[in-house]
């Protein structure tokens, strides 16, 4: 069987990275190591059995190993994983190869499994999409409360479920699969996201000191969320997300995707600043821009698109639709608004150019997926062509900015007309009947799905 090599002196890394790569890429065979000399020695044994390195490059010892697989005469594939400012000095002496990547520690999954897909094709070595993910038995003992359906494989094709989403764990339960010996247990690829976020949660304290680094290397974690949205703010959201009744695993997803935003954002300084200072307090767009995260997450979970790069795409669209405005003009949502026209000609022009302002500071963030600068750009395109800036009616309007601007839409009716049961029913009924076709339509039949059921149904209304 081939065999991917993990190297990384500290265990809880090697558990860390272990569980994600035997999750999406169960048919390779996973050697682990935390001492380098052992690994160099194993690997001589393993030859040309090994398609693929991974290792941390934090030791005199490892950066022996990785310029000893750089020189062999037939290469293989290497991914360095460190610090970001660690990489940045591994970067210069390793130089750019076509077979060589690097990843930073703690950043999102998704980014990692693309490297690698890069540099194996793992996508095409399996004939069948993958639908389930494995998880160490070991993982099950660490977590009192399970966050999605577990299964047990049976056979290549058939899964029978064991765990129920939000039962409480009782180790002597998993101790039955151990005396089983039954090392995995699988979760659904859509939920693997939420295994690899408790993982990297409990191993974010252990990585490094925030003292030591300065805050252009550091990366943000869920700790920023206190930074930019007071808790007051995050009350204020929480309490209107439970109340018109979005489901727990969309918050779930949102929050993994608002974490992964925090990070990718907390890299570059400037931009992070300009967020703090727009999102600063108990005001319109602070509070607009956290719902509206909420909400794009919900009903893109209802849609074909629901990835997670798509998650986190709408959810930096959420943050920076904005960011080129002050507060007083965030409201102002058209031209044929009283509002607007009773502005100056230089406060409308600031009105219809900051999607585009808001699209050139969002592009600027090295790593940001290119549909983000189009979600930006669009927000204030509407369904019949009288939008701004560029007039596009619903059939030039893309799928993911159709479901953001039904969000965004949602998001300043609730903020408006409150939370109330039949508002929410008027709310989507008068929607409903405006947007009939194309991908506002996918938008508001997920709206209608997004909502708690025992509050609104589609065909009551």
């Amino acid at each position: 069987m081939s065999k991917i090599v993990l190297v990384f002196e500290n265990d809880q890394y090697l558990d860390y990275f272990s569980t994600l790569i035997q999750g999406v890429a169960d048919e390779f065979k996973l050697l682990g190591f935390t001492n380098t000399t052992e690994a160099r020695t194993r690997c001589l044994e393993e030859g040309q059995s090994v398609l693929l390195y991974m290792i941390q490059g934090n030791s005199h010892a490892s950066r022996e190993f990785i310029d000893e697989l750089l020189n062999k005469e037939v290469a293989t594939p290497l991914i360095i994983l460190e610090h970001p400012e660690q990489l940045s000095l591994l970067r210069k002496r390793y130089k750019s190869q076509t077979l060589l990547d690097y990843f930073e520690l703690h950043a999102t999954s998704d980014a990692l499994f693309k490297k690698i897909e890069k540099l194996l094709n793992v996508s095409s070595r399996s004939q069948t999409e993958k639908v389930y993910c494995k998880v160490n038995l070991s993982f099950f003992y660490s977590t009192k409360e399970v966050f999605c359906d577990v299964y047990i494989k049976i056979s290549d094709d058939k899964y029978v479920k064991v765990l129920n989403r939000y039962d409480v764990i009782d180790p002597t339960d998993i101790k039955k699969f151990d005396k089983k010996e039954i090392k995995y247990l699988y979760v659904r690829k859509r939920d693997f996201a939420l295994i690899t976020k408790k993982l990297v949660k409990e191993l974010r304290p252990l990585s490094y000191d925030k003292n030591q680094l300065s805050h252009s290397q550091s990366l943000v974690s869920c700790d920023a969320l206190n930074t930019i949205f007071s808790i007051q703010l995050q009350e204020t959201v929480t309490e209107t997300i439970q109340k018109i009744g979005l489901s727990n695993e969309a918050i779930e997803m949102t929050n993994i995707a608002i974490n992964s935003t925090m990070e990718l954002i907390g890299r570059e300084p400037e931009i992070y600043q300009m967020l703090q200072n727009t999102i600063k307090g108990q005001n319109y767009c602070s509070e607009h821009s956290f719902l509206l995260s909420y909400l794009s997450c919900a009903l893109l979970k209802e849609t074909s698109l629901g990835s997670q790069e798509n998650l986190i795409s709408l959810t930096i669209a959420a943050f920076f639709h904005d960011v080129a405005l002050e507060d007083r003009l965030c409201q102002i949502q058209s031209t044929d608004e009283r509002a607007f026209q009773l502005l100056g000609v230089m406060e409308q022009e600031e009105v219809t150019s900051h999607p585009e302002l808001a699209r050139v500071i969002i592009e600027k963030v090295e790593g940001i997926a290119k549909n983000v600068g189009s979600i930006i750009l669009q927000h204030h395109e509407k369904y019949d062509g009288s939008g701004f800036p560029m007039g596009l009616d619903f059939k030039r309007i893309s799928p993911l900015s159709a479901v953001f601007n039904v969000a965004h839409e949602l998001a300043l009716y609730i903020f408006e007309s409150g939370k109330s049961d039949d508002n929410i029913k008027a709310i989507l009924k008068d929607m409903n009947t405006r947007y009939p076709e194309g991908n506002y339509a996918t938008a508001m039949e997920a709206a209608f799905n997004i909502f708690d059921t025992s509050l609104i149904e589609k065909k009551a209304i």
